[in-house]
C-alpha cells in the first residue's frame, strides 16, 4: 500500500472518529431514573448508562405528559421510576404554556444540551413489577390495581371487582342515603284497613313520594 494510500485511510479513520466523538457528546436522547421530584412537574434524572462511574451523569429534567385539548394524561412521578429522555434542538420554558399558539422568537435559545431535557415515564410493561395499570386490548379497556378491577367488554358490559367499598355521588346526596332513607320509610311502613282489604297508609305513600323526589331524583336521572 502506498503513503498516500495509508494516509488517506488514516485520515478518513481520524475523521470517523471525531464524529463519533462529537455525536457520543451531543445530548439528543437517552434514558434514566428519576432520582428526586423536587418540585412538580420537575424531575431529577440520573442516565441509565455509563462507561465509568466518573461518566454517570445527573440532571434536571422538565416532566412531560401525554396532554392535548382533549385529554390529559397525570401521572405522578415517583423516584425509581424510567424515563425517556428527549433533548430539543432549541428549549424555551414557554413553550409548555397552553396559551402559547404561535413560535416562540427566542435569539438566546439553545438546545442538545444537559439543560434541556424532557423526561416522560416510560418503561417496558411487566404485569407483576407495575401494580396500576390500564389495559387496551381488542375493544376491550381493563383498569385494574391491587384491590380493584374495573373492565369494559366489546358489548360495552361493565364489572366492577372490588376489595373495597363503593361510593356514588353527586354535589346533593350518595347512593347510601338514598337507600338509607328509602330503608327508614320502609321500616316505618303503616298499613290500614281490614287484613283482606289492607294497604299501605295515605300517610306512608306521601312519605315514600316525598323520598322518591327529595331523594331518589337527586341523584339519579
Amino acid at each position: 500500500m502506498s503513503n498516500s494510500k495509508r494516509l488517506n485511510l488514516a485520515q478518513t479513520s481520524t475523521i470517523r472518529t471525531a464524529i463519533q466523538s462529537m455525536i457520543g457528546r451531543t445530548c439528543i436522547i437517552s434514558y434514566g431514573i428519576v432520582k428526586d421530584v423536587p418540585a412538580s412537574g420537575i424531575v431529577t434524572v440520573e442516565l441509565s448508562v455509563a462507561k465509568s462511574t466518573k461518566d454517570i451523569k445527573v440532571i434536571t429534567c422538565v416532566l412531560v405528559n401525554f396532554a392535548s385539548n382533549a385529554i390529559t394524561i397525570d401521572i405522578v412521578p415517583e423516584k425509581g421510576d424510567k424515563v425517556l429522555v428527549f433533548f430539543p434542538d432549541k428549549f424555551d420554558s414557554e413553550m409548555f404554556s397552553t396559551k402559547k399558539t404561535e413560535a416562540i422568537i427566542d435569539q438566546n435559545a439553545s438546545g442538545y444540551n444537559l439543560l434541556s431535557g424532557l423526561a416522560i415515564l416510560m418503561n417496558q410493561y411487566k404485569k407483576n413489577d407495575h401494580k396500576n395499570f390500564i389495559q387496551f386490548k381488542s375493544g376491550e379497556v381493563t383498569i385494574e390495581n391491587d384491590k380493584t378491577k374495573t373492565k369494559i367488554d366489546t358489548n360495552g358490559d361493565v364489572t366492577i371487582e372490588t376489595e373495597g367499598k363503593y361510593t356514588i355521588k353527586n354535589n346533593s346526596t350518595d347512593l347510601k342515603a338514598v337507600i338509607d332513607g328509602l330503608a327508614t320509610e320502609l321500616n316505618n311502613l303503616v298499613t290500614v284497613g281490614s287484613p283482606a282489604t289492607q294497604k299501605t297508609s295515605p300517610a306512608t305513600q306521601s312519605l315514600i313520594t316525598k323520598w322518591k323526589k327529595e331523594k331518589l331524583d337527586m341523584l339519579f336521572k
